[in-house]
């Protein structure tokens, strides 16, 4: 029942999808759906913004990106993230 390993959980499932692209939709909202129970979870954000940059939606994967930061300011990875997808 907990959120986050439910996000984990659907994350590995996407990165295992043969094809991202049709995996997206359904991981994506799986996630956003998990994030309605724990809001705070920043892995969440942080998968979600990784998964819109595979499929190739960097606006997305910015806005994800900040969604994260937003929940945790000095978190690393979402840092790096935003800061590579703007160059």
């Amino acid at each position: 029942d907990e959120a986050e390993f439910l996000i984990w959980k659907i994350w590995s499932q996407f990165l295992i999808a043969p094809d991202k692209k049709a995996a997206y939709g359904d991981a994506a909202n799986s996630i956003e759906s998990a994030l309605k129970k724990n809001a705070r979870c920043a892995p969440g954000h942080l998968f979600l913004g990784h998964m819109s940059k595979i499929v190739g939606d960097l606006n997305g994967a910015e806005k994800h990106f900040k969604r994260g930061l937003a929940i945790e300011p000095n978190n690393g990875e979402l840092q790096r993230e935003l800061k590579y997808l703007r160059k």
